[in-house]
């Protein structure tokens, strides 16, 4: 069952993403702009560098397309470089990131009142890590169970295929076959690597939201750690000249005692 306080918090996360997305939109369009260029002119790149490796450096020679591909794959190299000094060069309002810990924080201590934000911090953050650690300890025991069972399968045909290698001349199915296992084998394990880094720092979904909830909480919470260093420092220095106050006063008092 979802936590209703972690509802609440993705919610005001929304919100605040949502507000910081118009602001930008306003106050730097340009930078929305450039930065829009940038990925898509990165991705065109990306995709015409992959056909120069795979066929036009090949045919350069003999090729007018592959010339043609080429010479776009420079220019869009140049465009990219350009976007990116562009996009840096018009960034000039706070980052998101930190707008958005501001604004959770406002959030907590608007929520939270008398000092209890900090242990609400601490309260989230715990009940966020357990639901990450549960999801991952569920997939190791799948993936474990999912693992032996193909382990199994495979010693079984591997045992049938060297007993057939042993006994009679091993012909181009065998082998083919070995060869199949062994490209599953080294499928599954990318697969549980792929599979195993989504889960752990998912791309998308409330997942990937609750991640970077996490990440913001822990910047929040020594946000809060240095405020209350700071009224400490503040206190202590107030305390300090209290005492230097008095003291001097006695001093005072005394030398005209004296007198």
């Amino acid at each position: 069952m979802d936590n209703k306080a972690i509802l609440d918090l993705l919610r005001a996360l929304k919100e605040s993403d949502d507000k910081f997305r118009n602001y930008e939109k306003n106050k730097a369009p340009k930078l929305v702009f450039w930065r829009r260029s940038l990925i898509i002119s990165y991705i065109i790149w990306a995709v015409f560098l992959i056909a120069d490796l795979l066929w036009a450096i090949r045919h350069f020679s003999t090729s007018i397309p592959a010339k043609f591909t080429i010479a776009i794959s420079v220019f869009l190299s140049c465009f990219v470089i350009f976007s990116l000094y562009r996009f840096i060069k018009c960034n000039t309002i706070p980052s998101k990131y930190e707008t958005l810990i501001s604004d959770i924080k406002k959030y907590l201590e608007d929520k939270y009142k008398d000092g209890e934000a900090e242990k609400a911090v601490e309260f989230l953050l715990n009940d966020l890590n357990n639901k990450r650690t549960e999801i991952i300890n569920e997939y190791e025991r799948k993936a474990a169970a999912f693992g032996s069972a193909i382990m199994i399968f495979i010693t079984a045909v591997m045992s049938v295929l060297v007993k057939d290698i042993f006994e009679n001349k091993p012909n181009s199915d065998t082998t083919s076959v070995i060869l199949a296992i062994l490209l599953m084998v080294i499928l599954v394990k990318i697969l549980n690597l792929a599979v195993r880094g989504l889960i752990k720092q998912p791309a998308w979904g409330r997942a990937n939201k609750e991640i970077y909830l996490i990440n913001i909480l822990n910047e929040v919470k020594y946000n809060f750690i240095e405020s209350d260093s700071v009224k400490n420092t503040d206190t202590q220095s107030s305390t300090t000249s209290e005492s230097e106050s008095v003291s001097g006063s006695i001093s005072e008092s005394q030398s005209v005692s004296n007198l």
